[in-house]
């Protein structure tokens, strides 16, 4: 076998094994968009994402910048001046904030159009881990104007709940977003695809006499 067909074998088994891996992640949740975002859609998605993440978390880089410059803390690592601004809790309020756009985008009408991969999946994670983050915030809450009620909360695993949930909000957030930019590419080309389709039509119907 020549080196030339042995190269088209290869990238014919190249493709059906991508292919195959392509289908399998289509049927999972939630993930299941990412087989048809191209690598355009991640780097737009990229940009926005991280601008987002800046923006939102302003408080707490603005927090760590004032507390670096006291004397207090000036052997404290950046990182451990990090974790002290979300030391109780409060990267549960802010997940859910930051993950609620989800709901509006999940929840758009697109009749007629590619619909947003994996809605009902992104708004069951959403509310699932909102409720996990209310309750624990309203349980910090009481602790904190009543402190004569001893709730006995294990601070240690509420710092690493609040960890997981930051986590999920993160993810969710980008898949909605490079999910966005897929469907904008998706919405953008329908319309020109329409009219290729109606000219050859029209060329076809000429060619006919009709």
């Amino acid at each position: 076998m020549s080196l030339s067909k042995v190269r088209a074998v290869f990238a014919h088994v190249l493709k059906k094994v991508i292919d195959f891996l392509l289908s399998s992640l289509r049927q999972l949740p939630l993930v299941g968009g990412l087989a048809d975002c191209t690598g355009r859609d991640h780097k737009l998605a990229v940009r926005e994402f991280f601008l987002a993440l800046v923006f939102s978390t302003t408080t707490f880089w603005i927090t760590v910048v004032i507390m670096s410059v006291l004397v207090v803390y000036s052997s404290t690592s950046t990182f451990d001046l990090i974790l002290k601004t979300v030391s109780n809790g409060e990267l549960l309020i802010f997940s859910v904030s930051f993950a609620a756009p989800i709901l509006l985008v999940a929840a758009q009408d697109r009749s007629g159009k590619v619909p947003f991969p994996g809605a009902i999946w992104h708004v069951v994670a959403l509310w699932v881990f909102a409720i996990v983050a209310a309750i624990i915030s309203g349980l910090l809450k009481v602790q904190t104007v009543a402190p004569n009620i001893n709730l006995g909360l294990n601070m240690g695993a509420v710092k690493s709940m609040s960890y997981y949930v930051f986590a999920v909000a993160l993810f969710l957030r980008y898949t909605t977003v490079v999910y966005q930019k897929m469907l904008a590419t998706a919405d953008a080309s329908g319309p020109k695809q329409d009219k290729v389709f109606a000219d050859r039509w029209v060329a076809h119907a000429e060619n006919k006499g009709q």
